[in-house]
């Protein structure tokens, strides 16, 4: 059926929450009525023990009971998250066309429902028209590129990366499912009604039973107190490297295959990094969960105080597809040695590594870990679960997602997330050995780092001596062609590709660019963007290295506190001005003299971002720290009973002796 400019037919009924595709057709959209959803569609019921109970005797066309499980707020969050293409002009005529259509339904209800329901319509149509007007807003046209654009961060060229029926239909049910389950609607039908096909709904029953269990699973292990001595824990990390020794073929294939990494790379940036963490735990962790004394002052003793590091309980740890072992396990290692139970969720986006997980972790780590596998609905149903921690490692976006989902637990949070991280090079370093070493963190893992270098920033007379290097340092690492290179990794998936080469292609490449979207090789590539070009207004996350050319350190240092801070800085000079400048004039999550991402491998330094990049750190000790509560202690005997002195009555040789000693002020301070 296609859509005119009278809207629907009279006998036609929605089945279907797909109310509009979007095409090529000059026509606002077709309507599909008789197609089921083929893929999940993942609903959350109000209520825990009646979940099942609920989905299992319902109707399939009943939208009152259900409630979306991308609880979002707006349709720009949405959007976000749902992360497949449609052009934009499409979506603004069918967010008008919706408009039209839907306003018609609701002058029904209100005729059907009396001027009771006028105070909830009025809502839904407030709701529907903001969205709509704020994506028209945010979407801008800029020749072949167009940017959507979430709070200035996010721009996607040629396309907004949504898939336009499911969005649309996703952010209408979920505001209308509200409406539905209050005031005047509670037993309606509904209006837009969902016909899913017996397979999401079996696929949704499944989901409903991995996630709720595992986390409970979880719970009842910890509440045991069974992880709380510290031979346990020492135990779950010999059996979490145990794990990644004797499997270590296995995840290497599977990173392979996910991200064609070489056998080599996997083990130095994933498996052996894991190892070595777990082995520093174990090594160290004795020591580090001794109390520690606090001394008591005068006006409390005799008494005995001190600290001690004590579990927080469940943890929950989603770790992101660049690295998929090493940005699971290590938080995984950290959590286990503060004597918390976890709960794991592999990134979908990694497959082959995610299977791999659930496979084998629980042969060895069975009671101490759980993974539960999935996409957006099994992270947004863990995220309804209560944790005593949520660990994050992604972007921004969902990083605020996280967030919103932890604050209605008051559950802490540790958010890795990322960001541009500079580079600055002059004159006083070695610009050959500087090229190979930025190289490297480059286009390590194809560029799919977070700390890699996203930019370099030099002087014009540095910058193009540096670009020759730069280019030899690619083909020494790599080879003259990086596609035949047993060495170089490949793109994650087709998405990413496709952004990739549109930031390429919209930019000034001036060595590189060659790509194959069949194998997602994309060689590293050097660019000289111009002011404006995308490739600067995001994190790149991907072989390109875009050359940026700046008076001096004064116009770098500007630039960089003119952006996000950083998750990582580097400072390629041997000028002990420009290295003090870069440390006292800037913030970021870490700041490198003379080399990329290599901080990760020490083991005693925290890793971590801060504002955008991220909130709190771990590694080592700080790992430790991160998933324990530091619980103060303090024991006083009561005789003999010194705390008199501050008991009523007061007395003026109470006040004496309490500004005396209890709570003296100090020396009288000097005039400034």
């Amino acid at each position: 059926m296609v859509a005119g400019e009278s809207g629907l037919p009279e006998d036609f009924v929605v089945h279907d929450p797909v109310l509009v595709r979007g095409g090529h057709q000059d026509l606002v959209g077709e309507v599909c009525a008789k197609r089921e959803i083929q893929h999940e569609v993942a609903f959350r019921l109000a209520g825990e023990d009646a979940h099942m109970a609920q989905l299992q005797r319902l109707e399939e066309h009943l939208v009152g009971e259900l409630a979306l499980v991308l609880d979002a707020e707006d349709l720009v969050k949405v959007l976000v998250l749902d992360g497949v293409a449609v052009e934009v002009p499409v979506f603004l005529r069918a967010g008008a066309f919706l408009l039209q259509f839907l306003g018609d339904h609701l002058a029904d209800l209100v005729n059907d429902f009396g001027q009771e329901a006028q105070a909830v319509v009025n809502f839904v149509q407030g709701r529907l028209v903001e969205v709509v007007m704020r994506v028209d807003i945010q979407v801008k046209l800029h020749g072949p590129a167009r940017q959507f654009m979430l709070g200035g961060e996010i721009m996607v060229p040629s396309v907004v990366e949504l898939d336009l029926a499911e969005v649309l239909a996703r952010y209408l049910v979920h505001t209308f499912n509200i409406v539905l389950k209050t005031g005047p609607f509670q037993r309606s039908q509904g209006f837009i009604q969902y016909r899913t096909g017996q397979e999401a709904r079996g696929r949704y029953i499944d989901r409903m039973q991995t996630v709720a269990p595992a986390v409970a699973r979880a719970r009842e292990v910890f509440d045991s107190g069974v992880t709380r001595p510290l031979a346990w824990r020492l135990e779950q990390l010999g059996n979490l490297r145990r794990m990644l020794i004797e499997r270590r073929s296995e995840f290497a294939e599977a990173l392979g295959s996910d991200l064609g990494k070489h056998a080599t790379e996997a083990l130095l940036t994933e498996i052996g990094f894991v190892t070595a963490e777990a082995s520093h735990l174990e090594k160290n962790l004795e020591r580090w969960l001794r109390p520690r004394r606090v001394p008591v002052p005068l006006s409390v003793q005799p008494a005995k105080a001190w600290t001690e590091m004590t579990p927080l309980g469940v943890v929950l740890v989603i770790s992101p597809w660049n690295y998929p072992l090493q940005l699971l396990l290590a938080p995984l290692a950290g959590a286990l040695a503060a004597g918390n139970t976890v709960v794991l969720k592999p990134s979908e986006h990694a497959p082959a590594t995610s299977a791999a997980m659930a496979r084998w972790i629980p042969e060895y780590l069975a009671g101490a870990a759980e993974v539960v596998q999935g996409a957006i609905p099994e992270t947004a149903a863990l995220l309804a679960e209560r944790f005593d921690h949520i660990f994050f490692t992604g972007g921004e976006a969902a990083g605020k997602v996280v967030l919103r989902a932890a604050a209605e637990n008051l559950t802490p949070v540790t958010l890795e997330l990322g960001g541009k991280s500079p580079a600055y090079v002059d004159s006083s370093t070695d610009l050959a050995k500087a090229a190979k070493r930025i190289a490297w963190g480059r286009f390590l893992n194809a560029g799919q780092t977070c700390v890699a270098p996203d930019y370099v920033l030099a002087t014009e007379d540095v910058l193009v001596p540096l670009e020759r290097e730069l280019a030899k340092a690619i083909r020494s690492l790599f080879g003259t062609d990086a596609a035949r290179s047993r060495f170089y990794g490949r793109i994650i998936d087709d998405r990413h590709f496709g952004r990739l080469g549109a930031l390429a292609d919209g930019s000034t490449v001036v060595h590189g660019g060659e790509r194959d979207a069949a194998s997602r090789y994309f060689a590293p590539t050097l660019l000289r963007p111009a002011p404006g070009d995308a490739v600067m207004d995001e994190e790149i996350f991907g072989p390109l290295l875009p050359l940026i050319p700046v008076s001096g350190r004064e116009e770098a240092i500007s630039m960089i506190n003119a952006r996000a801070k950083p998750l990582a800085l580097y400072v390629f000079s041997d000028d002990a001005g420009t290295r003090r400048a870069f440390s006292e004039q800037t913030s970021s999550g870490a700041l490198c003299f003379d080399v990329p991402a290599a901080h990760l491998l020490v083991p005693g330094l925290p890793f971590g971002g801060v504002g955008g990049s991220g909130m709190g750190a771990y590694h080592g000790e700080h790992s430790l720290r991160t998933f324990s509560h530091e619980r103060s202690t303090l024991a006083k005997p009561y005789w003999p009973e010194t705390l008199a002195v501050i008991f009523p009555p007061y007395t003026r040789a109470k006040l004496r002796v309490i500004s005396s000693f209890v709570v003296p002020a100090g020396k009288k301070p000097g005039k400034p």
